[in-house]
């Protein structure tokens, strides 16, 4: 799978959010991730891999493997004339979420 999205893009976004942003081929694999180092690794077994299959949504609160936090990863197909050709997922981190927030109340 070739991407015009700049692997800038992903980093960026990861060091924003606290998170991954990852996209994956129709057979679950990473290929491109906010942490270069993932990429390549099977995550067909994930549930956020599954529910992005069938449309877009959130999967439920999850241990994120990489820090051992709560996530939640929202999840959407990628379409290409009509067809799926992977799926676009982005990992949350819940407590930088709930520290951001506490800092605006």
């Amino acid at each position: 799978m070739s991407t015009a999205v700049s692997e800038d893009v992903f980093r960026d976004f990861a060091e924003m959010a606290g998170a991954e942003l990852l996209v994956l081929d129709n057979e679950g694999t990473v290929q491109v991730s906010s942490f270069p180092a993932r990429e390549g690794i099977d995550q067909a077994d994930e549930a956020y891999f599954e529910r992005g299959t069938t449309g877009s949504g959130i999967e439920g609160a999850f241990e994120w493997e990489q820090t051992g936090d709560p996530t939640i990863a929202a999840v959407a197909p990628l379409e290409l004339d009509g067809e799926r050709v992977g799926v676009l997922v982005s990992i949350l981190d819940l407590s930088r979420l709930h520290n951001f927030l506490l800092e605006r109340v």
